[in-house]
């Protein structure tokens, strides 16, 4: 099938400078749709922080505690400015993990359709999270997310205006603790 990237080029941008990892390094470099992404694109954080892929914000997570809602051997390739993080499993499904309920579901694109299904206008919004990112003018550091303060799983708001930029383990380390520190 054809890769198609334009779409996220147009929405997205260029990564930013120094912000990519290769895929080497993530355990991603048998994933055709992410090296095809790699060599035509580059990988990085873009657009100010609302979407990384293969970038220094996915490197070196504490992703344990999470890994329980995802199939064995799935890995981390992208996440968007509020924290949610996409994996590919070894069937090639790809899972969408939202750290902000703890619950993690299957997506209904394919690896190779993954890039223009983000930035279909309802996915850009859902997803993508592009409406809580611009409902302010934001510039997050590589490494940072938007967290909503209160957290939502402590009867927080999903609003704009509750989202506070936060390093991206932190944010991780908080809510696995929210999430599932009294399932143990």
């Amino acid at each position: 099938m054809m890769i198609n990237l334009g779409d996220f080029k147009g929405t997205f941008g260029d990564p930013e400078p120094s912000t990519g990892v290769p895929l080497v390094a993530l355990h991603l470099e048998q994933q055709p749709f992410l090296e095809k992404f790699e060599r035509e694109i580059g990988n990085g954080v873009f657009l100010h922080g609302a979407f990384s892929v293969a970038s220094v914000r996915e490197q070196g997570l504490d992703l344990e505690p999470w890994m329980h809602l995802l199939p064995a051997g799935s890995r981390h390739f992208a996440t968007n400015s509020i924290g949610e993080l996409f994996f590919v499993a070894p069937d090639q499904k790809l899972y969408f993990l939202m750290i902000h309920s703890g619950e993690a579901t299957e997506l209904q694109t394919s690896p190779d359709e993954f890039f223009a299904w983000l930035t279909r206008p309802r996915n850009e919004g859902l997803y993508a999270a592009l409406g809580q990112f611009h409902a302010e003018p934001r510039r997050l550091r590589p490494k940072q997310i938007l967290t909503y303060e209160p957290p939502v799983a402590l009867g927080g708001a999903e609003e704009p205006d509750a989202l506070v930029a936060i390093e991206a383990s932190d944010a991780l380390a908080r809510l696995a603790g929210i999430h599932f520190d009294n399932e143990k």
